[in-house]
C-alpha cells in the first residue's frame, strides 16, 4: 500500500493502483508521509497549528496523535528502520537542523544543528546514518551513533540537490537535482530517471531495487537498471463547494467619483500616530483620524513603505531607475535617497531592523523568482 499527500489530504491506495481513500480532513494541511516499518502506522507533518508538527495516523484512518507541540517547526519525518525513532528537520536551534525523536520516551535531539540549512533526512537500511540537505548544495551523512559527519554528494553553481534517499545497498544516494529547464532523479551510482519532470519528493525504495516517485502529476515506478518505467493510476473523489461566477462591469474611464480599491502594505509609524500604504500608484501618509497625503505624485511605482524605528524616515522601493530598487524618504526634508543599485533583480518587502542600521529585503530575478 502507498500513502501519499495531495491537496493538503493525507491518502492511501494499492501499490497496484485503484481507488484512494483518504484518511485526514482539510484541516490537517498534510505533507510528507512516511510508513512505519511494520506498516502499522503513518506519520506526516502537518500545519493544523500554525506551525509545521508531527502527527501519526493508523493505515485505516483511526487513532490520529500529535508528537511533537511547540512554537518550532518539526519536518519531513523518517522512521528508522528499527522503527523505534523518527527523524526529522527542525529549526529549534534558530536554524533548521536534524532531529531525532525517540518514540518510547518521547525525548527529542538534535543530531546535526549547524549554522547552515539541515533538512530532508534519510536513514540508512541498517539505521546506523543518516543522509540530509545543506542549504540546496550538497548532502552530508552523519554517523547517529557518533555524530561524526561527511559529504557525500556537492553540486556547482547553478544546481539545487534536494530529498536524498538511500538505495538499498546502504551506500549509494539517490537525489533529486534541478538545473534549469531539467528535473532529473540523480544518485551517486549515476542517473535514475532524466527525461521526465521528476519532482523534488523523495524516492522510496524497496529491498528488491524498486522504487517509487513522483514525475509530472503521477506515481511512477521502477526496477534499478531499467528503463522501463510504470504509472500507479488512481483516483481519489473530492467535494468543492464552488461559488456561481458572476461577472463584473468595469469602467476604469467613467467620470464621476469612486472608492479607492487595491490599497496595500500598510504600515504604522512606531509612536502610532500615523499610516504609511501603497494606493493609486503612489505612497499615501495618513495621520490617524485626518485624510491621507500622497507623498509623491510622480508616474513611476512605489510599493512596500516601512517607517524607521525612529519615525523619521520611510524606506519604499521605486522603479523610477528602471528597476525596483530601495529608497528612503527623510519626511522632514522630503529629500529622497537611494540604497541600492540592483539591475538585474527587483527589491521588495523592505523592513527597518530594530537598531535603524539595517533594512531587510527580498529579492526577485526573472530566472528565479523570489
Amino acid at each position: 500500500m502507498l500513502a501519499f499527500d495531495m491537496l493538503g489530504v493525507l491518502w492511501v491506495v494499492s501499490a497496484s493502483g485503484g481507488t484512494a481513500r483518504r484518511l485526514t480532513s482539510d484541516l490537517y494541511d498534510v505533507a510528507q508521509p512516511d510508513w512505519s516499518p511494520d506498516g502499522s502506522t503513518i506519520v506526516f507533518q502537518s500545519y493544523r497549528d500554525g506551525v509545521f508538527n508531527l502527527w501519526a495516523i493508523r493505515p485505516d484512518g483511526s487513532g490520529i496523535t500529535q508528537l511533537t507541540k511547540g512554537p518550532f517547526d518539526h519536518r519531513e519525518p523518517r522512521f528508522s528502520p528499527d522503527g523505534r525513532r523518527i527523524a526529522y528537520s527542525s529549526d529549534e536551534g534558530g536554524s533548521y537542523g536534524i532531529h531525532v525523536l525517540d518514540l518510547a520516551t518521547g525525548s527529542t535531539g538534535a543530531l546535526a544543528e549547524t549554522a547552515a540549512e539541515e533538512y530532508e533526512p534519510a536513514w540508512s537500511p541498517d539505521g546506523s546514518r543518516i543522509a540530509f540537505v545543506v542549504a540546496d548544495t550538497r548532502i552530508d551523512v552523519v554517523e547517529v551513533a557518533t555524530g561524526a559527519r561527511t559529504t557525500a554528494v556537492t553540486v556547482p553553481a547553478g544546481q539545487v540537490i534536494h530529498q536524498p534517499s538511500f538505495l538499498p545497498n546502504g551506500t549509494d544516494i539517490a537525489y533529486h537535482l534541478l538545473t534549469v529547464g531539467r528535473n532529473e532523479l540523480a544518485s551517486t551510482a549515476g542517473t535514475l530517471v532524466t527525461g521526465e519532470e521528476v519532482y523534488p519528493f523523495q524516492a522510496r525504495f524497496t529491498a528488491d531495487g524498486r522504487y517509487h516517485y513522483s514525475s509530472a502529476g503521477k506515481i511512477r515506478t521502477r526496477r534499478l537498471g531499467s528503463a522501463t518505467a510504470g504509472t500507479v493510476g488512481f483516483t481519489a473523489a473530492l467535494t468543492a463547494t464552488v461559488a456561481k461566477y458572476r461577472k463584473t462591469t468595469r469602467v476604469f474611464d467613467a467620470p464621476g467619483t469612486f472608492p479607492v480599491i487595491g490599497v496595500g502594505s500598510p504600515a504604522v509609524s512606531p509612536d502610532g500616530t500615523m499610516v504609511a500604504f501603497r494606493a493609486l500608484n503612489d505612497i499615501y501618509l495618513m495621520r490617524v483620524g485626518e485624510k491621507p497625503v500622497p507623498l509623491f505624485g510622480d508616474r513611476w511605482w512605489k510599493a512596500d513603505p516601512d517607517f524607521s524605528p525612529d519615525g523619521q524616515q520611510l524606506a519604499y522601493v521605486s522603479d523610477r531607475t528602471g528597476t525596483l530598487n530601495i529608497w528612503v524618504r527623510n519626511l522632514s526634508s522630503g529629500v529622497d535617497r537611494r540604497l541600492t543599485y540592483l539591475t538585474d533583480s527587483a527589491a521588495l518587502s523592505v523592513r527597518w531592523s530594530p537598531s535603524g542600521e539595517e533594512i531587510a529585503y527580498s529579492t526577485r530575478t526573472a530566472a528565479c523568482g523570489y
